[in-house]
């Protein structure tokens, strides 16, 4: 019984991990003209700092601990901070949003969005 509540715990926190990632790729993705919901004024990139930041502050913060009683893996503490890394490294090391930042930014996350999403799908198993 604990197993199984521990294992849906896991699910539930890659889930969110997986989700906030595909949020702030989506805000990264948001800045190129070729998608439908385009914005380029740059002010799309605060939701980072508002809610992908807490999010992933809040996550890393629980793998620590779930980390300890092993029921996480290694990936899975990292993960958080890896994708707070990536997504703000660029908006903070160049605060013009030039565009090889941002399209570093956006290709990095796109990897992320794959990582998290191999995560959450093994930890279905």
């Amino acid at each position: 019984m604990i197993n199984k509540k521990r294992s849906v715990l896991v699910i539930i926190l890659n889930f969110i991990l997986t989700l906030t990632i595909f949020f702030s790729e989506y805000i990264y993705s948001s800045y190129y003209s070729i998608f439908s919901w385009y914005e380029n004024c740059g002010t799309q990139f605060l939701a980072i700092f508002i809610i992908s930041t807490p999010i992933f502050l809040i996550l890393s913060v629980i793998y620590h601990f779930l980390g300890k009683k092993n029921i996480v893996t290694d990936l899975n503490k990292k993960l958080p901070i890896i994708s707070l890394l990536v997504f703000l490294a660029p908006l903070i090391i160049d605060l013009s949003l030039s565009d090889l930042f941002i399209t570093i930014g956006a290709l990095l996350g796109f990897c992320l969005c794959l990582i998290s999403t191999i995560v959450l799908l093994k930890s279905n198993n």
